[in-house]
């Protein structure tokens, strides 16, 4: 009876431990013909749907974005559809025809957030999603994007690639936490005078000692980064950070740096 009761209890936990895991955000990378796409707030992957900031790519396909304040609606006009989204409303009206969705509109930071795929099938666009970068690629034929929309990121996609698989063997099946915070132990080097200006180099820095010993292993090519591990090295690149400007971390503390201690993530140690 224990043995069965055990078994249960742990059965439960690997499945509450893959919805936490599933329900993670992760900023997502939106790319319209080849171009990535301007925005003041991030677009995000929630439960398996993309979220984007309206206004940033209906500006980005040239086409008109209205706003109601008291019905809550936001309409984007096309020169084929008239497409309403009604925030925190499970329909969208197209064409004056109610289409009823699953993932709802919403505002956040004072931007509405439309689902991507829904707005997508009737804005004349192509979609892929390229899993690997967390990237939503548009495809729209006739349209150049406009300079003032075009974003180029401070980080390129091996830039992206190679966190990934640092996190992923520095922190083996550990939390998102504490793969974040890994992640941006190296950012924070590639931005500090005392190290590389690169994620490759701080990565691969041998200067006085190898800084970090799984990167210069042979497995280290062929190294697959979890899903975790993934949206730890995205949400690090653009912007997410837990540790502050740590630059070291280690599974047992520095006699030598006591007083630069930040915190300590699941008995990693995370230093100034």
């Amino acid at each position: 009876m224990i043995k069965k009761i055990l078994l249960i209890v742990l059965f439960l936990m690997v499945i509450f431990s893959s919805i936490i895991s599933y329900a993670t955000e992760v900023n997502v990378s939106v790319k319209l013909n080849e171009d990535y796409i301007i925005t003041d707030e991030k677009n995000i992957l929630i439960d398996g749907t993309t979220y984007i900031v309206a206004r940033s790519l209906i500006n980005a396909l040239n086409e008109e974005i209205l706003w109601d304040e008291n019905t809550r609606t936001v309409t984007i006009n096309t020169t084929e559809n008239e497409i309403k989204f009604i925030v925190d409303d499970s329909k969208v009206i197209v064409n004056s025809n109610e289409i009823e969705i699953k993932a709802k509109p919403f505002i956040r930071n004072g931007r509405t957030y439309i689902p991507l795929r829904i707005a997508s099938d009737y804005l004349g666009c192509e979609v892929d999603w390229v899993q690997d970068t967390y990237t939503v690629e548009l495809y729209k034929n006739n349209l150049e994007v406009n300079e003032k929309y075009k974003f180029i990121p401070n980080y390129t996609e091996e830039d992206y690639r190679l966190l990934s698989k640092i996190v992923q063997v520095e922190s083996s099946d550990g939390s998102t936490d504490m793969k974040l915070a890994i992640a941006n132990v190296v950012l924070n080097r590639v931005k500090s005078n005392l190290f590389p200006n690169s994620v490759s180099d701080v990565i691969y820095q041998v200067d006085r000692y190898v800084q970090f010993p799984p990167a210069h292993r042979e497995s280290f090519k062929t190294v697959k980064p979890t899903i975790n591990s993934k949206i730890a090295a995205k949400n690090a690149l653009e912007g997410l950070n837990n540790i502050d400007n740590c630059l070291f971390f280690n599974n047992s503390p520095f006699k030598s740096k006591t007083d630069d201690l930040y915190k300590i993530i699941e008995g990693e140690y995370f230093y100034y």
